[in-house]
């Protein structure tokens, strides 16, 4: 299919929900002001009405074709958000992008919420290895 078969040409409404009928058979329904195709006898049909000054018709010079956001709004979100992802996942893994090293030392009781861990020890590193061997041994068990 080429590049013009495949383009949907864009007719607005100033009505939300308008039907229109085709001289030569089948209808264009006009949903959220818009309707879309391709078919080139429609096309030629809304174009001379428009011309002829339809009252609830119009071409938006900005928008005269359907975009794939338009028709499939989902699809173009899931497509940049996986596009936004994958930039985030390259800057993440450059190795250009060194944040140099830090040294963790041990916790001081600034606030309350620092407390309960400096009372444990200092930190929760060693609890947190022995939480995971404990859940080992739990699933291990489980069997």
């Amino acid at each position: 299919m080429s590049d013009t078969q495949s383009k949907k040409h864009l007719f607005f409404s100033h009505s939300k929900s308008i039907n229109y009928a085709f001289k030569k058979g089948g209808v264009a329904s006009f949903r959220f002001g818009m309707f879309a195709t391709s078919k080139e006898e429609e096309i030629e049909e809304l174009t001379a009405e428009i011309k002829a000054g339809h009252p609830s018709f119009f071409i938006d010079p900005n928008k005269p074709y359907m975009t794939e956001e338009m028709e499939d709004p989902m699809k173009a979100m899931r497509t940049k958000i996986i596009a936004e992802h994958m930039a985030s996942l390259a800057h993440s893994t450059n190795p250009e992008n060194d944040m140099g090293k830090s040294d963790q030392g041990a916790f001081r009781a600034e606030n309350t919420r620092d407390v309960a861990s400096v009372a444990a020890g200092g930190d929760a590193t060693q609890n947190a290895a022995k939480l995971v061997a404990l859940a080992k041994i739990q699933a291990s068990g489980a069997k």
